[in-house]
């Protein structure tokens, strides 16, 4: 079973993320977080929550 203590951290960076683009609401964010992973060719549903929160990352500190 994966660790659930993964699922509270994963939460708070992705709201450090988010405040980069605070007039965005949640699905705008996804949208054009998921739309620019398919872009470069990669699938949103495989990438573990590590490999997940550092594109977010990447892409809300641009």
């Amino acid at each position: 079973m994966r660790d659930p203590e993964r699922i509270d951290k994963f939460c708070e960076r992705l709201a450090k993320a988010w405040e980069n683009y605070p007039d965005w609401r949640f699905g705008h964010l996804m949208v054009n977080i998921l739309s620019e992973m398919m872009a470069q060719g990669r699938d949103p549903f495989f990438p573990e929550e590590d490999e997940m929160i550092r594109f977010i990352e990447d892409y809300c500190h641009r």
